[in-house]
Order: structure tokens, then C-alpha cells, then sequence
């Protein structure tokens, strides 16, 4: 029990103070910028994914209530899982970062405007015909 609590004292010491040389900070820079190239890639493609996911949920077209499901089946999974099962299913790398964040918030987002589509579809759709009531939406 002791020698893990020095083992531990031991590690937190290495943190302290910070190693901000040059060298590092330049070394840094790399991984830095590819994280946010997954981020921005895997945010483009769950906005994509999850307004044309939207658009058909909302439209309550055939199938929509199966796709409501899943969309919240995968929501319901940790992200931290759907990200083991991308690392298992297409290897270590970016590829398997922009899939797991790709999966988890297109559903996200699927699911969110998907049930803001329906409400939206409900109401143009019981409104007049005319063009100018089409564009009013009660909140």
C-alpha cells in the first residue's frame, strides 16, 4: 500500500513544473492541429448526415419510426463504447476517431431536429394552403 501511494507522489512530481520548452511546444503542435482535423471533419459530416437523417424522420416518411429508434439506441450508447467499437471494427487511427464522433452526433443531431421536424411538418401541414401561412410557425 505504501510503495503504490510514493509510486503515485513519484508520478504526480514528474507533471510539476510543466515542461514548456520549445522543443515540446513545436512537437505538440502536430497532434494538436490532427485533432482538431477529426473534430471539424466528423462535425461536417454528422451535420450532413444528421439533417438529411432529420428531413426524413421529420417527413414521417415510411421506415421514419425505425429510424427514430435507432437514432436513439445510438444515442443511448457511451460515446466512449461507440469509440471502442470504431477502434475494434476499422483499426487504430483518425479514420476511427471521425467514424465514432460521425456516428454518435449525427444520431444526436438526427434525433433532435428529427422531433423538431415533425412538429414543424405537423403544423404546416394542418395550416392553410396560403404561402404566407406556411411560413408562420407556433412555438
Amino acid at each position: 500500500m505504501i510503495s503504490g501511494l510514493e509510486s503515485a507522489l513519484s508520478q504526480l512530481r514528474n507533471f510539476f513544473p510543466p515542461d514548456l520548452s520549445p522543443a515540446y511546444l513545436k512537437a505538440a503542435l502536430v497532434p494538436l492541429f490532427e485533432t482538431l482535423e477529426i473534430a471539424a471533419a466528423a462535425t461536417f459530416l454528422a451535420i450532413l448526415i444528421g439533417l438529411l437523417v432529420s428531413l426524413y424522420v421529420g417527413a414521417r416518411l415510411p421506415g421514419a419510426r425505425v429510424l427514430y429508434a435507432l437514432l436513439a439506441s445510438v444515442r443511448a450508447l457511451p460515446d466512449l463504447t461507440l469509440a471502442i467499437f470504431c477502434v475494434i471494427v476499422l483499426g487504430l487511427g483518425t479514420a476511427a476517431g471521425v467514424a465514432a464522433l460521425t456516428i454518435f452526433y449525427s444520431a444526436a443531431m438526427g434525433k433532435i431536429f428529427g422531433t423538431r421536424g415533425r412538429r414543424l411538418f405537423r403544423l404546416t401541414s394542418a395550416a392553410s394552403t396560403r404561402p404566407a401561412d406556411l411560413w408562420r410557425i407556433r412555438v
